[in-house]
C-alpha cells in the first residue's frame, strides 16, 4: 500500500477463480464498488491479456506497454503509449485510434477525454 493512498477495493489474482484474459477481476472490482456497469470506468493495463479482460468487461482501456509487452497485439485498445510521460519527457504514442491528440502524457485531462468520447 502506498502512503497517503486509500483504496476502496483491491482485487488480486488470489481473489478470483479465473485470471486474465477472463474479465472476472474487473467485474469483481465493479461489484465491490457498487457499480451497476462499466460506464465511466477506465482501466490502465499493460498487456494483451489485461486489454482482453477489460474489453470483455465492457471497460474503456488505455495500455501502457513495457519491455515485455511492447510486441503484444493491442488491437482494440482505446490508447497505447510506452509510458506515462511527464512534461519535458513525454511517452511515445503507439496508437491513438480515437484521435484524442495525446501528447504522450497520461494525465487526468487526457483520461477524461478518453472516457467522455462518443461511443
Amino acid at each position: 500500500v502506498l502512503p497517503g493512498i486509500a483504496w476502496d477495493v483491491i482485487v488480486a489474482g488470489d481473489d478470483v477463480v479465473n485470471r486474465k484474459p477472463d474479465p472476472e477481476v474487473f467485474t469483481t472490482v465493479l461489484d465491490g464498488l457498487g457499480f451497476d456497469g462499466p460506464q465511466g470506468t477506465l482501466v490502465i493495463e499493460d498487456s494483451a491479456e489485461g486489454l482482453a479482460a477489460a474489453r470483455a468487461a465492457g471497460l474503456c482501456c488505455a495500455v501502457v506497454v513495457n519491455g515485455y509487452t511492447a510486441d503484444h497485439d493491442l488491437e482494440g485498445a482505446d490508447l497505447v503509449v510506452d509510458g506515462f510521460g511527464e512534461p519535458g519527457e513525454p511517452a511515445r504514442v503507439v496508437a491513438d485510434p480515437h484521435g484524442l491528440g495525446c501528447t504522450g502524457i497520461l494525465d487526468a485531462a487526457l483520461l477524461r477525454r478518453l472516457l467522455d468520447r462518443p461511443r
